[in-house]
């Protein structure tokens, strides 16, 4: 819930907020995208550091608190995906 609270701004905690499984949340996939696409942990872990990055208008400090992970592996972590 501490994380919840750290991205949902507007003080209301919504579905969003909450850190979920990835296999209950509903498949966000294009029309033309195949129904068998699977995406490596990789490339997941990279989506929802970015994600909430953005999120929290790229402020590296609540980003790392609301992820569960230090600000230096949060730093690390961005300039590998080449995210200022």
């Amino acid at each position: 819930l501490e994380s919840a609270a750290n991205l949902a701004e507007s003080g209301k905690i919504e579905p969003q907020h909450l850190r979920i499984p990835i296999k209950q949340r509903p498949a966000q996939q294009s029309p033309d995208a195949s129904s068998d696409q699977v995406l490596t942990m990789a490339e997941v872990e990279r989506s929802h550091i970015v994600q909430t990055y953005q999120r929290l208008n790229s402020n590296k400090s609540r980003t790392a608190r609301a992820l569960g992970i230090g600000l230096q592996t949060l730093h690390r972590k961005l300039k590998s995906y080449g995210v200022k």
